[in-house]
């Protein structure tokens, strides 16, 4: 037991008797370092959640970066904040400091310490089992954080994917960009013209489809770009295994298709994600608009395309893949509000 408790001590940075002043002086510096980096402390899984802007694993570097440039510089030369254990605070560059989650953990314990303490010495470790438990609980949400995020996008659970996305990955089925032979290639040595036709084609069909079934959707930075855009990654974040996006390797190309075996869970990401999330639920007859608009706009470049042997549609196929989209959508709509006229 005494093991225990010295191990949660450790854990918080906190030695086993200190001054009540001192305890106070630390308190009042994790409460300042906390109000000056993160907001108004209020309680300690809140702190520790709102923490997460500086200490979550999966926070993308620009938006770490902008946080951080607002943090002050005034910090860490202060002697307020020196005495404060080292596990409590992250020093950065230009005198920036910053209040850890296991500084905010250790400063609840030692605030129920001392709250608990009548006499000139507080002993915090009677309280320290709470704060592990709550600093571990959070940093436990941060590491499943990422795979939770991945197996909601697998299983659709997270937001559907978007339109012009949706409309790509259907312009991939349409021209049999299916298996490794019939690959969407990013061409490098005198492909550039080849490249633009690919991107222009994609890009200018499947944002027909995205306006035909939502009129004020705006274009997304690299939304015109398919292969190196972030259509592609969205794509793939969906349909995992079933979708191929290789990188650029040597004199290898890029290269993008969806696996054979690939194509009915292709279908079926499509017909789900069309029909959920928080936005409104196009019609079947809006579908089949948006889908022949697509395909118009898309075979506008079939010249181009098939001098440089990119152009796979064939009718039968497309007419096939329009027939299948529509009942499963509509078969999907049924399921979901049996009353609703498709």
């Amino acid at each position: 037991m005494t093991g225990e408790g010295e191990s949660q001590l450790e854990a918080l940075g906190l030695p086993r008797s200190l001054s009540r002043d001192q305890a106070h002086d630390w308190v009042a510096a994790a409460r300042r370092l906390h109000r000056e980096t993160v907001g108004e402390p209020s309680d300690i899984m809140n702190d520790l959640r709102e923490s997460g802007v500086y200490f979550n694993p999966v926070a993308s570097g620009t938006r770490l970066r902008k946080s951080l440039e607002l943090v002050s510089k005034e910090g860490a030369a202060s002697q307020l904040y020196r005495m404060l254990p080292s596990i409590w605070k992250l020093n950065l560059p230009e005198n920036r400091v910053l209040l850890t989650p296991e500084g905010i953990a250790g400063s609840y314990a030692l605030q129920e310490a001392i709250k608990h303490t009548a006499n000139s010495t507080v002993l915090p470790r009677s309280h320290a089992a709470p704060a592990v438990s709550g600093l571990l609980t959070q940093y436990s949400k941060w590491n499943r954080h990422r795979i939770g995020g991945v197996v909601a996008l697998l299983e659709g659970t997270d937001k559907p994917m978007q339109y012009q996305a949706i409309g790509a990955l259907l312009l991939m089925l349409i021209n049999d960009n299916v298996g490794a032979h019939h690959a969407l290639v990013a061409i490098k040595e005198d492909g550039s013209r080849r490249r633009e036709l690919i991107d222009e084609a994609f890009f200018t069909a499947s944002h027909a489809f995205t306006l035909g079934l939502a009129p004020a959707s705006k274009i997304r930075s690299g939304g015109r770009q398919l292969i190196g855009g972030w259509i592609i990654g969205e794509i793939k974040r969906r349909l995992g295994s079933n979708f191929v996006s290789t990188t650029e390797k040597g004199s290898e190309p890029a290269t993008v298709y969806v696996k054979e075996e690939g194509v009915p869970a292709a279908l079926e990401l499509i017909v789900r994600d069309l029909a959920r999330g928080n936005r409104k639920r196009p019609s079947a007859t809006d579908l089949a608009e948006a889908f022949d608009r697509l395909v118009e706009i898309f075979l506008v470049q079939r010249g181009p395309l098939a001098a440089f042997g990119d152009l796979h549609e064939s009718p039968r196929r497309t007419q096939r893949l329009r027939t299948s989209l529509l009942e499963e959508y509509r078969k999907h709509l049924h399921e979901q509000d049996p009353a609703r006229d498709a």
